[in-house]
C-alpha cells in the first residue's frame, strides 16, 4: 500500500492542535505503517530535496502528499501541485491563511486547501481509518467529516440558486457550458447528475438545452436528496 505523507514543520502547533481534538501526541508514530510524518529534522531534509531536485519521482510512492503551503516559496508549492495532479496524487495544502475550505476533485485527483487548525480535527482521524481500512484517501472525509456528501450537495445547490443562470449562459446551453460554469468538478455530483438525467453526457457536448430547465430540474433533485440526507443524519 502506498503511503500518506505529511509534511509540518511548526511541530509544537501539530502537537497542540491534535491535543485540541483530543487526539494523542503520539498520533501519526501509531499509524508509521502508512503514513510519513515528516517535522523537525526530516521535515528540513524533505524541504532541502524540494529545493534541490529537479523532478519529484521520489513523491510516486505516495497516494496522498499533504503540505504545510506556509512553509515552502511559492515556486515549490506550484511544482509540487503540477506533479501531484499530473501523476493523479491527491494534494492537500494547509495553511492558519487559509479562512474557507475548499475540495475540488473528480475520478482522477482531488486537491484540498483548508484551514490548519481545521485539518488537525477529528475529520482527519476518520480520514486515517477509512484509508487504513480500504485504502482510499477520501478527502471529502477530511474537509467535512461524516457530512461531507451533504456538504458537497449543499455547495453545489448554493451555486445553482444564486448564479441567474440564463443571463450567463443564455436561453440554450452546451453541457461542457454548464460544467463549466457551475464547475461541476466534484465526482459525487457527476455521478448523481448521471444516474438521475440521461443528457448529462459530456461527451455529447454538441447538446443545446434550455438553460432554465437543466437548472430547475437539477435543482429538484439535487434538494430531494439533501431533504433526505438531513433526516438521516438527524
Amino acid at each position: 500500500m502506498k503511503k500518506i505523507l505529511i509534511l509540518e514543520d511548526r511541530v509544537t502547533r501539530q502537537e497542540s492542535f491534535l491535543e485540541d481534538s483530543n487526539l494523542s501526541k503520539d498520533f501519526f508514530v501509531r499509524h508509521k505503517d502508512f503514513i510519513d510524518n515528516f517535522e523537525g529534522t526530516l521535515f528540513e531534509d524533505f524541504k532541502e530535496k524540494l529545493a534541490n531536485e529537479e523532478e519529484y519521482d521520489f513523491l510516486l510512492e505516495y497516494n496522498c502528499v499533504i503540505v504545510h503551503r506556509s512553509a515552502f516559496k511559492k515556486e515549490i508549492i506550484n511544482k509540487i501541485f503540477s506533479f501531484c495532479s499530473k501523476n493523479k496524487i491527491n494534494l492537500v495544502y494547509f495553511s492558519g491563511g487559509i479562512s474557507s475550505t475548499n475540495l475540488r476533485e473528480d475520478s482522477k485527483f482531488s486537491f484540498l486547501t483548508i484551514n490548519s487548525k481545521q485539518f488537525y480535527s477529528s475529520n482527519l482521524a476518520m480520514f486515517i481509518d477509512e484509508f487504513r481500512e480500504t485504502g482510499n484517501n477520501n478527502l471529502g472525509i477530511l474537509a467535512f467529516g461524516e457530512r461531507y456528501e451533504l456538504n458537497i450537495l449543499l455547495s453545489f445547490s448554493h451555486k445553482l440558486s444564486f448564479v441567474n443562470a440564463v443571463k450567463i449562459l443564455g436561453e440554450y446551453c452546451l453541457i461542457e457550458e454548464f460544467v463549466e460554469r457551475y464547475d461541476v468538478d466534484n465526482e459525487f455530483v457527476r455521478s448523481i447528475l448521471k444516474s438521475k438525467f440521461i443528457w448529462f453526457d459530456e461527451d455529447n457536448i454538441d447538446n443545446a438545452l434550455k438553460t432554465l430547465e437543466v437548472v430547475n430540474s437539477i435543482k429538484k433533485i439535487i434538494e430531494e436528496i439533501i431533504t433526505e440526507k438531513v433526516k438521516f443524519n438527524d
